[in-house]
């Protein structure tokens, strides 16, 4: 049965990923912090109370104006890092020595570079296990302040460590959430049936993924059918579904139908960018979680 309905930040910040042509138009709908704000606002009032964010710029500053309203204290925040294309654009534009500079900007040049010196700059390129911890607590600074439940890995990371099946930053990271942060860890992935093998073979069984779930095996590598299997075959595994309506080809009812057909998935993260499409999916995930 599926627990959780999720909100989604990827049209807040621009993403679909599909179209980015329309990605940019449900972005043009919420120009500015106070519009966002007002929409999760509308959304915890039709019953979402957990969303998914990343450390967009946009989000870093939404997270400060969350921290001063009443949805501090009503909103579980799911944080997803880090936020990958910025990186990737900062190191394209100005090089890697500018893009660390401007992410000590971003968390405030003290806070910065007191988590960098205590790494020791010097080293720390030198220590795989300083290095992630350091650039984890650059990411999740802005939700220290946040009732948080689960941080996630993005996807892009997960599947590099799988590919170079190396499993030292997978148990970095899940030490320092579990241990650290004293908070639940999930790891985003495209490929989730090599996932749940790989994982398994690192000793790391029962692992909670995020990873894309529709009927139209849209980002589900290889197949809807490949990933099913996966999941028949480890009943352990619970999943949080991603790309649950394909970039809007599918239609909340029919693509929840599907969802709720499959045991594993306990929790499904959906970006919404209209108050129409909030009453339809809100309508949708309660015929179906019941």
């Amino acid at each position: 049965m599926i627990n959780n309905l999720i909100l989604g930040h990827n049209p807040f910040i621009g993403i679909n990923h599909e179209s980015q042509n329309r990605g940019i138009q449900k972005a043009m709908k919420f120009q500015n912090i106070d519009s966002i704000l007002s929409f999760i606002e509308k959304s915890y009032g039709a019953g979402i109370d957990r969303m998914m964010l990343s450390t967009h710029p946009l989000a870093v500053q939404l997270c400060k104006k969350i921290v001063k309203s009443k949805l501090e204290e009503r909103i579980t925040f799911l944080p997803l890092v880090p936020y990958m294309q910025k990186y990737i654009r900062q190191a394209n534009e100005s090089g890697i020595l500018n893009m660390v500079g401007s992410l000590i900007e971003t968390m405030g040049i003290k806070k910065g570079i007191s988590a960098l010196s205590k790494a020791g700059l010097a080293k720390i390129l030198n220590n795989p296990k300083r290095l992630i911890e350091s650039l984890i607590d650059l990411e999740f600074d802005c939700f220290k302040k946040l009732h948080c439940d689960r941080v996630f890995l993005h996807n892009a990371l997960t599947d590099l460590a799988i590919g170079f099946d190396d499993p030292i930053p997978i148990k970095i990271f899940k030490e320092y959430i579990e241990n650290r942060l004293k908070l639940n860890v999930g790891f985003g992935t495209l490929n989730l049936a090599i996932a749940i093998e790989q994982f398994s073979a690192w000793g790391l069984p029962g692992e909670y993924f995020m990873a894309p779930f529709n009927k139209l095996g849209h980002q589900m590598n290889p197949s809807v059918e490949v990933n099913l299997a996966a999941l028949q075959n480890n009943q352990d595994i619970n999943i949080l579904a991603m790309s649950t309506l394909a970039s809007g080809a599918l239609r909340p009812e029919e693509a929840f139908q599907f969802l709720n057909s499959i045991n594993n998935i306990d929790s499904i993260v959906v970006g919404i960018s209209s108050e129409k499409h909030l009453a339809d999916t809100v309508a949708s995930f309660r015929k179906y979680s019941v």
